[in-house]
């Protein structure tokens, strides 16, 4: 895609979410079906944790677009390797503010 021209992006108000800690329910996990100190991941976990905060409030440009876009593909890859579906071992709650109405939403899987 070099030789395309960048294109104006459109700025729209984003959902305001709530810091979420991936670590218990992980380490948990791993530590229950993988038979692992989950201890041992606390360094990716806080890698994790860290690039979620980034993302809450991402920049309006193209930086921002990436950071959006590598945070998607860790969930992804966490939820391929992971049971995180609602009522599941390692399923984390994510709480949102819809911005339009000012009420919480949550979700308890990815």
């Amino acid at each position: 895609m070099e030789g395309c021209p960048r294109s104006l992006m459109l700025k729209l108000e984003l959902k305001e979410s709530h810091v979420t800690s991936f670590a218990p329910a992980l380490k948990r996990y791993v530590r229950e079906f993988y038979h692992e100190d989950g201890e041992t991941y606390t360094q990716e976990c806080t890698q994790l944790e860290q690039l979620r905060t980034a993302v809450i409030k991402p920049t309006y440009d193209n930086s921002g677009c990436n950071l959006l876009r590598r945070y998607y593909g860790q969930i992804y890859l966490l939820k391929t390797r992971f049971a995180m579906g609602e009522g599941s071992p390692a399923s984390v709650e994510f709480t949102w503010l819809v911005v339009h109405t000012f009420n919480d939403k949550y979700i308890k899987f990815i």
